[in-house]
């Protein structure tokens, strides 16, 4: 086995284990020193490939006319040359000892961005039947600026724009650094718009915004600028522009509602100048939106559909007194039952089912005057022992509301109001009653406990 001599600035050796089975004669040679390394990533374009091959054979040679080295299934040296396509001015082989060969491979032609490299490199030694068969792989970084796909409006206001590759969260989604223009010779007017708000759909789409709605079918252009992709690589032109069609909301089979055709005829074909077309371009567009509003209104007026800013409508409407923090579905359901809740003011089993319903916990109601011995309406028995009760009003009208679990600061506040709003006009909400969390003592440990901490005596 050849010695490798290396330079270090300082090494610290800790120990050393001999190595008792020596090496076989004639072993198989191995790949060592290989640049870029195996699974290496983010390697630049322009790379040479580095790798020595060397055997442990006491007396091994590399075996060069058996050396063979193939960059993504292509031959690029073989027996000593190197093949076209592979002889850049870095391409070299040499014997620095008998039993090691360092080749460089100098590909003539730069890789791909994020291209994944395959590397075979099949060899032996002299008078050796084990033959060295290994391929290992590397990938380049992504130099590629990243490139603007697909742009399609989903709605009046929402476009998806679509990139080849992951894109920047966080550069994509800044409103200034998207533009859209108006195309065609307008003919058929087009509304201006402008992006106000972005978000990330997934980890190549970005959903835009735009301040009022795109004229359906309008021939729009988007631009993209100061992008990056998830790498730091800032999109270009030309691939940051894209056109596209303003959303079509759908028509019902069997309307025509094209306001041009309902002028008289006869203005129509005074119209030489289109300068009427034009106009009533403008009106057909307000009209057509209109009618896709009141389209909407099957979907509006039902709380299980409508859009969140209508659930909202509908709940003030009621007088919803409920300022709570509700996602979109507990306000759709407290719109189905809020007439109930209602109905069910002033009653203990109506503070108990609205309890129920916001925070999905189980309550009792409790008289707070009640003690042991009262005499008690539908419960007592004559003959039975019995105290006087008090006469005092507040404490005839108070109650409890008892829990099974420890409260959040959140949830105590909300059962509170809820109790406060449901509960009877003259009775009297006097404890909310949880179990009692158990003391935890910071007592001393024999071996643990630190001289300068709080403890407690038991």
């Amino acid at each position: 086995m050849a010695i490798l001599e290396i330079e270090l600035p300082s090494v610290h050796l800790d120990a050393g284990i001999e190595d008792t089975v020596p090496s076989a004669i004639g072993a198989t040679p191995t790949l060592i020193n290989l640049d870029p390394e195996r699974s290496e990533i983010d390697i630049a374009k322009t790379s040479n490939i580095q790798l020595e091959i060397a055997t442990l054979a006491a007396a091994g040679t590399i075996d060069l006319a058996a050396t063979l080295v193939y960059i993504e299934g292509v031959l690029a040296f073989n027996a000593g040359v190197f093949q076209a396509g592979f002889t850049g001015p870095a391409s070299a082989y040499s014997n620095p000892q008998a039993d090691i060969l360092r080749i460089i491979v100098d590909p003539t032609t730069n890789f791909t961005s994020e291209q994944l490299v395959h590397v075979r490199v099949v060899s032996m030694a002299v008078g050796d039947m084990g033959v060295l068969d290994e391929t290992y792989t590397f990938t380049i970084v992504d130099f590629a600026a990243p490139v603007l796909t697909a742009v399609e409006a989903q709605d009046l206001q929402r476009i998806r724009a679509t990139f080849g590759e992951d894109i920047d969260p966080v550069s994509s989604i800044v409103a200034a650094n998207w533009s859209i223009d108006r195309l065609g010779d307008y003919l058929d007017p087009v509304v201006s718009v402008k992006i106000v708000s972005a978000e990330v759909a997934s980890s190549r789409t970005i959903d835009l915004y735009s301040d009022i709605p795109l004229t359906p079918r309008g021939n729009y252009r988007i631009t993209a600028v100061n992008l990056t992709d998830v790498h730091g690589v800032a999109i270009a032109a030309p691939d940051n522009v894209l056109d596209f069609l303003g959303w079509q909301p759908p028509i019902p089979a069997g309307r025509d509602f094209d306001l041009y055709k309902k002028l008289p005829a006869l203005n129509r074909q005074e119209d030489t100048s289109l300068d009427l077309y034009r106009f009533i371009a403008c009106l057909r567009e307000v009209a057509g939106l209109l009618l896709y509003d009141i389209d909407r209104f099957i979907e509006i007026i039902d709380p299980d559909t409508a859009p969140e800013a209508f659930v909202d409508a509908m709940l003030a409407d009621l007088g919803n007194p409920f300022a709570f923090d509700l996602s979109l579905t507990n306000k759709r359901r407290l719109a189905q039952v809020l007439v109930d809740i209602y109905r069910l003011k002033g009653t203990s089993i109506g503070i108990i089912s609205v309890i129920r319903f916001f925070l999905g916990l189980e309550v009792t109601i409790d008289a707070y005057n009640l003690s042991s011995g009262t005499w008690i309406l539908g419960d007592s028995e004559l003959g039975m022992g019995s105290v006087l009760g008090t006469s005092l009003s507040s404490l005839l009208y108070s109650f409890d509301v008892t829990v099974l679990i420890v409260l959040t600061a959140e949830q105590r506040d909300q059962l509170t109001s809820i109790v406060d709003y449901m509960k009877p006009a003259h009775t009297h909400f006097v404890r909310l009653i949880e179990p009692v969390v158990p003391l935890v003592l910071d007592h001393w440990e024999l071996g643990l406990s630190e001289l300068g901490e709080d403890t407690f005596l038991h």
